[in-house]
C-alpha cells in the first residue's frame, strides 16, 4: 500500500490539563487551543477517551456536550459551566 498524506503539520499548541469536582462527579479534562479546527477548541474527557472539537457555539446546542463527552445531563451541566470560562477568549494567557 502507498502511503496517501493528506496533511502532516506541526505547530506549537497551547495545552492545559485539567481536574474538576463537581457535584455529580469528576472529570479529568484535556483543552487543546490550536490553529487548527477555525477557532474551535479541542477538549477531551480523558476518563472515557471521548473527544470534540467545541467553540461557545457547541455550548448552546442542546444535548451536544452529552454526546460528545458521554455524560449524563447534570454532569453536562457542570462540564459547561467550566468550559465557558475555558471558551473564552484569553482562558490560557492565564
Amino acid at each position: 500500500m502507498k502511503n496517501l498524506y493528506l496533511y502532516d503539520d506541526e505547530e506549537n499548541s497551547a495545552v492545559r490539563f485539567v481536574g474538576i469536582a463537581g457535584d455529580y462527579g469528576r472529570y479529568d479534562l484535556t483543552v487543546v487551543h490550536t490553529t487548527k479546527f477555525f477557532g474551535k477548541t479541542l477538549v477531551l474527557n480523558m476518563q472515557n477517551n471521548k473527544f470534540s472539537i467545541m467553540g461557545p457555539d457547541d455550548l448552546e446546542e442542546p444535548g451536544y456536550v452529552e454526546f460528545a463527552l458521554d455524560l449524563n445531563e447534570n454532569q453536562a451541566a457542570e462540564v459547561k459551566d467550566f468550559l465557558n470560562q475555558v471558551l473564552s477568549p484569553g482562558w490560557f494567557s492565564e
